[in-house]
């Protein structure tokens, strides 16, 4: 068993201010993934498992799901906050408001059972019994290409250990 992404989609900044940014977007729907079928049964099943999921940029956790919704049976939606303190001052003005400048993708580890056919063209080789979700992935886009700098809390945390190196506490 292999860490999955599902297909990127496009989310939607809500809400900015110095502090946090919110988010609400698409991170998974019925279809094949790498050769699983998810169902509808299944994506209603894992739901629970997104509340308080990292999101992510890069390896860096910089926010959290905060609410979930399971859209016509066929979408999981959520929204997401991102802390202000995790990101560089340039990454935090790269989103904007009301604008669909952001990628997302889902993390999950795939249970499965052997299942041979097609779907919507797209052949698979097994079912997913359940999702379990590890993390939320903020994709590259356009406006956050090169952008990928420490955060303010990073570069605290840093200054921290360096202290503490000097001082004998590490």
């Amino acid at each position: 068993m292999s860490l999955k992404f599902t297909k990127t989609q496009t989310a939607n900044v809500l809400s900015h201010d110095s502090e946090s940014i919110v988010i609400e977007g698409i991170v998974a729907s019925t279809g094949v993934i790498d050769g699983i079928k998810i169902t509808p049964e299944v994506l209603k099943s894992s739901l629970r498992w997104l509340n308080g999921r990292p999101i992510k940029l890069g390896e860096r956790k910089i926010g959290q799901v905060d609410e979930y919704s399971l859209l016509g049976g066929q979408k999981i939606s959520i929204k997401a906050t991102l802390w202000g303190l995790k990101l560089s001052q340039s990454e935090l003005y790269s989103f904007k408001p009301g604008e669909q400048n952001i990628q997302l993708q889902g993390a999950f580890w795939p249970i499965t059972k052997p299942a041979d056919g097609v779907l919507d063209g797209e052949t698979f080789k097994e079912e997913a019994v359940s999702m379990e979700w590890d993390h939320i992935q903020l994709t590259d886009s356009e406006q956050m290409k090169g952008h990928a700098q420490e955060g303010q809390w990073d570069r605290l945390e840093r200054i921290n250990r360096q202290m503490d190196a000097a001082l004998g506490r590490a």
